[in-house]
């Protein structure tokens, strides 16, 4: 087997080759030879079977190198094991080109007849080209595949993801190497070989610009999981903060109902049955509620009369045929009116009602609870109810105002937001619940600021049949 080549000629076509076995792009685990493989294929087109040797040739000199770079200062964290699998990635690259080499080489020459270097001086040698690039390819990836399911893991298991997919960074040097390999096939002359290696240098750009590409890949992918982590950790958050703005109000009622009780006690009129009773349903009631709340919570479960929950569409819409508006309405003020009571703030409710009995929707009664009791904290003296029920083809328009000093103008955009509160004691998800209930029901749910009043207005549709 003679070499009629230029010797410097061959020698550069080594280097290369050599580059490319020292210079392996990293991905989960992995090591590939972007340059090793693009190199390995322009020497077989040009060389033939000369071309393996130099293949191997550049593996052999590539492993002692790969050894003593382990060696370096700042690579011994990998060890001798480290170095034992680079060696190995590129044994697997030279063994998975020599294999399609060794496919393509019984085409071109078995079946077409043909002798090195790779003709593209006709259509016909065009052709023929093209089709023994096609089965080197096919071999070549096929044992690249089947050593990364074997050594880690398969390409195909993870899909194709535009995000995750391994798949994806070697769309570069696939789609910029056929150019390449074509380009330097149909340029090389053996009298004048030179502009091979012009060609051949593009390499090194192709394997700088899919390592950029892997590195700008990596920090994305952190960086979407960062975002996926604190997106959790905020709904983590919002679902405790719901929970602790639900439970201390039903606690708080809880409490001024044992208060009351103790009262009648020590007042000796413990034989007042009536208004025990009245205490002791109170907080029946209130026990239920927090319970049927927390299981909403923690097991995404609603209720038919919770709020701060993940229902929407048509469970959403759905109605509770035990509960009409103006019982809904007076229940909830019921337990307000104490509130109210403490905090020296007179409550006023007004309920017009066109339709008669007809049942109400689930979320209300968290909306309004939420919007009275936001209003009771907020106000100087009084509080004003008004729900107004059109009937079925009309919705439910429900205004809650106070005489407080509502938020200042510059924060008047964020008093639905969660978290976002002015008073000292306040969790911020009053306001929050009510909007996404609100939101929920189809509905909007608007602030007003007049002069001296803070007014929440709630428009309801009715339920779609």
């Amino acid at each position: 087997m003679t070499w009629n080549e230029p010797a410097l000629f061959i020698g550069g076509l080594f280097l290369v080759t050599l580059a490319g076995a020292l210079l392996p792009i990293r991905l989960e685990g992995r090591e590939d030879h972007v340059v090793l493989t693009i190199s390995s294929a322009i020497d077989t087109a040009l060389l033939g079977p000369r071309g393996l040797m130099l293949i191997w040739g550049a593996v052999a000199l590539a492993a002692p190198l790969i050894i003593a770079s382990h060696l370096l200062p700042w690579r011994r964290a990998s060890g001798a094991a480290g170095a034992i699998r680079s060696i190995a990635w590129v044994v697997v690259t030279a063994v998975a080109v020599s294999l399609g080499f060794v496919g393509a080489n019984f085409v071109y020459t078995a079946l077409f007849d043909r002798e090195y270097p790779v003709s593209l001086a006709t259509t016909e040698g065009v052709l023929v080209a093209a089709l023994v690039g096609v089965v080197a390819w096919i071999v070549t990836m096929s044992i690249r595949l089947l050593s990364q399911r074997a050594i880690s893991r398969s390409f195909i298991a993870q899909g194709f993801d535009p995000f995750e997919s391994p798949l994806i960074p070697y769309l570069l040097p696939l789609m910029a190497g056929f150019p390449l390999i074509t380009a330097a096939v149909a340029m090389y002359r053996p009298a004048e070989p030179w502009p091979v290696l012009m060609i051949l240098w593009w390499c090194f750009p192709i394997y700088a610009a899919t390592v950029f590409e892997l590195r700008r890949r990596r920090i994305a992918q952190e960086l979407r999981r960062d975002v996926l982590a604190t997106q959790r950790l905020a709904a983590i958050g919002e679902v405790s903060a719901r929970i602790v703005h639900q439970s201390r109000h039903q606690v708080g009622l809880m409490g001024w109902s044992i208060h009351r009780l103790r009262g009648l006690v020590e007042s000796g009129r413990a034989d007042d049955v009536e208004a025990a009773q009245r205490e002791l349903d109170a907080l029946a009631g209130a026990k239920d509620r927090l319970g049927e709340m927390l299981a909403s919570e923690l097991l995404h479960e609603r209720g038919p009369d919770l709020g701060g929950g993940g229902e929407s569409g048509d469970d959403a819409a759905t109605v509770n045929e035990a509960l009409t508006v103006a019982t809904l309405v007076e229940e909830v003020t019921a337990q307000l009116h104490a509130e109210a009571e403490r905090e020296g703030v007179r409550l006023s409710v007004e309920i017009v009602s066109s339709s008669g009995r007809r049942p109400a929707r689930r979320q209300l009664r968290d909306v309004v609870f939420n919007l009275v009791d936001n209003a009771i904290d907020a106000a100087d003296s009084e509080v004003q109810l008004e729900v107004i029920d059109r009937g079925a083809d009309g919705g439910i328009v429900i205004t809650v105002v106070d005489d407080g000093p509502g938020v200042p103008d510059a924060d008047a955009d964020r008093v639905f937001e969660p978290f976002f509160t002015t008073k000292s004691d306040g969790t911020g998800m009053g306001l929050a619940i009510a909007d996404a209930l609100v939101g929920d029901l189809g509905g909007e749910l608007v602030y007003e600021r007049s002069a001296t009043t803070t007014r929440f207005v709630v428009t309801v549709p009715p339920p779609s049949d």
